[in-house]
């Protein structure tokens, strides 16, 4: 018996949630599963987070919170019998994979289909989000980090000249956005998106060396100081070098490698840059294009210094939000107030 069968089983007879440990106590006090592992329990939440990541919404299992896991409503209901049988054809299946969401779409997910457009508390949706398979995380805090990706997402609109899908209606708080006019706010977004794409040909048509230059400005609005952009040669494809400071007292040496391309950046210039990087520095890849698979999975990699990536959508966002090459335009809209006179 598999240890996801072996799991299914205990589930099922619990009829509650259950921790990783005390699932793994069961199935073997059962006689389900064997191991010689030291960890058992680190063992059946690595396998169950990952059948969820695998089959989102279609796996049977949800996450009540950290580490405990239950059967999801309508798979608890179901016979034993046909709840193992839904599992095997689950895995026979060819048809396409429902993958979780992220935790903003979750987030919009919920608020649309169980708040009915009302407010929610974060960690309730944080909750409805996980009970329904829309998300599924490894973390120890998914509501905190729920929070703090609305509130990043909120933030980061507004800055950068975009609409946001949330508003935080009071303390804790999460709501939909109701634009009071989606026709003015359709408008306003695609005379915006109308201007990115201007600036990113304005970005495409500039010399090298001049988009370093303005890279450079970039990284000074963003916090580095020490700033220091290298010749065109003899860089070793550095193309500026600064001490990003973060609440005046981390300091992180960065060397900036500046692409101005349409086409995508590859792993090798990933490995380039790494191999360029002095001693405690850090490597950062800024491009007008995007970068493919090869080269996000090459920045990561855990036995290397990792190497961070700004792409496109990126580099306009952060243009606008620091000014640079747009003017940003407060507008008012006012309405009647029919309460007074």
């Amino acid at each position: 018996m598999t240890v996801i069968e072996a799991v299914m089983r205990v589930l099922w007879q619990a009829k509650e949630p259950l921790q990783s440990k005390e699932l793994a106590k069961r199935m073997m006090a059962e006689g389900l599963w064997k191991t010689s592992g030291l960890t058992p329990g680190n063992t059946v939440a690595a396998e169950v987070y990952g059948h969820m990541k695998v089959y989102g919404g279609r796996s049977p299992f949800i996450l009540s919170e950290p580490g405990r896991f239950a059967l999801g409503k309508t798979y608890a209901t179901m016979e034993l019998p046909d709840l193992l049988l839904y599992l095997e054809h689950l895995g026979q299946s060819k048809g396409p994979v429902i993958k979780s969401l992220s935790f903003l779409d979750a987030a919009e997910r919920v608020l649309k289909e169980i708040g009915k457009g009302h407010p929610m508390h974060y960690a309730e949706i944080t909750r409805e989000a996980l009970q329904h398979g829309w998300l599924t995380t490894t973390g120890n805090t998914p509501d905190a980090t729920m929070y703090a990706s609305i509130i990043t997402d909120v933030n980061r609109r507004q800055v950068a000249g975009l609409v946001s899908r949330f508003v935080r209606p009071g303390p804790g708080m999460v709501a939909l956005a109701e634009p009071k006019d989606p026709a003015l706010v359709d408008r306003i977004e695609e005379h915006n998106a109308s201007v990115r794409k201007q600036v990113l040909e304005h970005l495409l048509s500039m010399p090298p060396t001049d988009l370093e230059e303005l890279v450079g400005h970039l990284m000074a609005e963003m916090g580095f100081v020490e700033i220091d952009v290298t010749p065109p040669s003899g860089d070793g494809g550095v193309d500026a070098r600064g001490v990003l400071v973060v609440a005046d007292a981390i300091r992180i040496q960065m060397a900036v490698q500046v692409k101005r391309w349409r086409r995508n950046v590859q792993a090798p210039v990933v490995q380039g840059l790494r191999g360029s990087l002095g001693a405690h520095e850090r490597g950062l890849i800024v491009t007008t294009s995007d970068f493919s698979s090869g080269a996000r999975e090459e920045a990561a990699r855990r036995d290397a210094m990792p190497i961070a990536l700004l792409g496109r959508d990126q580099l306009l966002s952060l243009l606008v939000q620091y000014g640079i090459g747009v003017t940003k335009t407060e507008l008012h809209l006012i309405e009647l107030n029919e309460n007074q006179p």
